[in-house]
């Protein structure tokens, strides 16, 4: 880029041709790092989803199937988690959100009111998946507020 003055107070921008190429340069660089990035959380989720089908409890009946999962959240982390279900006898059987309502890979979005400690508007499900890296541990308010079982909620 080139910076010719035309007057005290200002200036004009001349992008040369180095400087298209620079550009080019940092945007390739930028989207690799993302797509770097992307796989690391991908890898991440997976390992995550792995570990949860590996203990699964061996008693359940449901199990045939599919293990039936519910989401809870629809950001950018449940939908990387989404894709990474179809590597694991894991099965949405359900998604709630409190902030987030429509639809989330054909599946309705509930709110967490209809949500109970075995089911999720009928549908029966062993586990519930919070959908975030944040706060890791940390069961949301929502959940709390409602009594639901520590021992059924699961992190990535």
């Amino acid at each position: 880029m080139e910076v010719v003055r035309q007057a005290p107070n200002r200036v004009r921008y001349v992008i040369t041709s180095a400087g298209v190429a620079h550009e080019a340069v940092m945007s390739r660089d930028y989207f690799q790092d993302a797509v770097r990035r992307y796989r690391e959380t991908r890898d991440r989720i997976r390992q995550s989803l792995r570990a949860l089908s590996v203990n699964w409890p061996a008693d359940d009946a449901q199990v045939s199937q599919g293990k039936p999962i519910v989401f809870y959240g629809t950001g950018e982390v449940a939908e990387i988690a989404f894709v990474s279900l179809q590597e694991v006898d894991l099965r949405l059987v359900g998604v709630v959100d409190e902030r987030c309502s429509g639809t989330f890979f054909g599946l309705p979005v509930h709110p967490v009111e209809r949500l109970t400690t075995t089911d999720l508007e009928g549908r029966p499900f062993d586990r519930l998946i919070v959908m975030a890296f944040d706060d890791a541990r940390r069961v949301p308010p929502p959940l709390v507020a409602r009594g639901f079982p520590i021992e059924r909620v699961s992190w990535l």
